[in-house]
């Protein structure tokens, strides 16, 4: 029993640990900015305005051994174009959610990732280069485009949240103790189109029995709307811009054209691609 208590103690002092070291991140103007741990930007379309973000601790524990356990920080973020739908007056039509996944500086530990394979009702899935980095994707029908508990959160605060969307979730391990990820979301309850004309499927009857498959038009529409729904960056790039068009304002000399070379085309792209 002593053992039990002990072990819970140290659970508990760990989590308030964790909740008070602070962080530089936050939202301006509609973007996310993470400024270390990861260096990551969101810039999120205006229509789709933020409304919760919460700062969540949890800790993990290890699978072979209970004395083995560590802090993870869970921060999350949501940007939800809000409507009238069936009984509220704030249902989210669609949104953008952002969520990280963090280790302690000092944890001997490795972040838990998704990975491609383990998304078993993928429609679509693949890669993508942004800011420099490869990026998997894939798009999903799911039923709400969060956990519980972040429902539970969402209804405080007076939203209701779709039971069934259609997802486009980025991620990428970010270093071995950091984790993130940026999940799209459509809702499609009911079967009822928010957005578009197209349905997301197509129904097929082959020996009687009735098959469904992703509807291309309306994968080529998600993802267009996808695309311009949010924009990935990280600070160093968005300086690299600022100093590029800095320096396109400035005139041209013949000295500053032979002791510079021009930057390569960076990869980042607004479109997703499937590789």
């Amino acid at each position: 029993m002593k053992k039990y208590l002990l072990f819970a103690i140290l659970c508990l002092v760990m989590t308030t640990s964790c909740q008070s070291s602070k962080s530089a991140r936050y939202v301006l103007d509609n973007v996310l900015y993470c400024h270390f741990n990861p260096n990551l930007v969101v810039a999120v379309d205006p229509e789709t305005p933020f409304i919760a973000g919460k700062q969540e601790n949890s800790t993990a524990i290890s699978a072979n051994s209970m004395s083995s356990f560590t802090c993870v920080n869970s921060p999350w973020w949501v940007f939800a174009d809000s409507g009238v739908y069936g009984d509220s007056d704030n249902y989210m039509e669609r949104g953008v959610l952002v969520e990280l996944s963090m280790l302690p500086a000092n944890s001997n530990w490795e972040v838990r990732t998704n990975s491609l394979n383990s998304f078993e009702n993928a429609l679509m899935a693949g890669s993508t280069q942004m800011f420099g980095h490869s990026h998997d994707f894939v798009v999903v029908y799911s039923g709400p485009p969060c956990d519980e508990k972040k429902i539970k959160y969402l209804e405080e605060q007076g939203y209701k949240t779709p039971g069934a969307c259609i997802e486009l979730i980025l991620f990428r391990k970010a270093g071995r103790r950091t984790f993130y990820s940026i999940t799209y979301f459509e809702s499609y309850e009911g079967e009822h189109l928010f957005f578009g004309e197209t349905p997301p499927f197509r129904e097929e009857v082959i020996g009687g029995e009735t098959f469904y498959s992703l509807n291309e038009d309306f994968s080529d529409e998600f993802l267009k709307r996808a695309s311009a729904a949010f924009a990935v960056s990280d600070i160093y790039h968005l300086r690299r811009l600022e100093r590029e068009a800095q320096g396109a304002q400035q005139p041209e000399s013949p000295s500053a054209e032979s002791s510079q070379s021009p930057m390569p085309e960076d990869p980042a792209s607004s479109a997703l691609q499937e590789s």
